[in-house]
């Protein structure tokens, strides 16, 4: 035999993996379930203190507060509010226009209600507020797992 030629004979018994369908499967599980665990909906939001929402309410410059679950108000901001300084600094790249720039964990929903409604015919402020009950896929799946 020739040196410089190479044993073929051994590279033709080794076996090659297939390719698997169900590791395709598994990828999209995988990051199904990663969105459901971090992503919140409020991945570009800033949690407020009572005073900072004071502040941005009693500025008028809230577009909308949108009550998620009975516990935590969105608050949307102005269009043209967005332009100061205070927002620009906490709008981030995840930010768009139709997401909420901040959130409010305001405790008690009938007491946050009667505030709102007082701040608002004292001090003429425009903005809508609405309620939404929000459920998460993952919470749902993990409802029925015991019943698996």
């Amino acid at each position: 035999m020739n040196p410089n030629k190479k044993n073929t004979s051994n590279n033709k018994n080794i076996k090659t993996p297939k390719f698997n369908f169900y590791w395709i499967y598994g990828v999209i599980f995988v990051l199904f379930i990663g969105y459901q665990l971090f992503n919140d909906g409020n991945m570009s939001s800033r949690n407020l203190s009572q005073n900072e929402f004071k502040t941005i309410l009693e500025a008028n410059d809230i577009d909308k507060i949108m009550i998620v679950n009975r516990d935590i108000a969105n608050i949307y901001i102005k269009k043209e509010a967005l332009e100061k300084e205070k927002y620009k600094k906490d709008k981030g790249s995840l930010y768009t226009s139709n997401s909420p720039l901040y959130f409010y964990d305001f405790g008690d929903l009938q007491n946050f209600e009667k505030e709102l409604k007082a701040e608002k015919e004292a001090k003429n402020l425009d903005f809508d507020t609405s309620n939404v009950e929000r459920t998460n896929l993952l919470d749902q799946i993990f409802m029925y797992l015991p019943f698996i």
